[in-house]
């Protein structure tokens, strides 16, 4: 799931070595994406364990940020009985 999609205020701080590791660059190249769970009847994103992607050559890593800023399981959407009825929390 695209970052901007869940937090839109998310940003990371990506050093010159992460982004030569994927083949970047520029920031401005990556694509930013974040893992989703199921826990329960939640669905959380990783956002403290981002993906960076290059998709011009299809290389990417998972980054683990130092600072605490955001959680590993940031509510997105409560899922419902029903498919029908699930309820978006962010």
């Amino acid at each position: 799931m695209r970052s901007a999609a869940v937090c839109a205020d998310y940003q990371i701080n990506v050093k010159s070595d992460d982004l030569a590791e994927v083949g970047l660059t520029d920031m401005k190249l990556a694509q930013v994406m974040i893992i989703v769970n199921k826990v329960g009847r939640m669905l959380t994103g990783n956002l403290q364990g981002p993906l960076l992607i290059n998709a011009a050559n299809r290389q990417a890593r998972q980054m683990v940020l130092a600072e605490r800023k955001y959680s590993t399981r940031h509510p997105l959407i409560e899922l419902a009985e029903r498919k029908d009825q699930a309820h978006r929390i962010a």
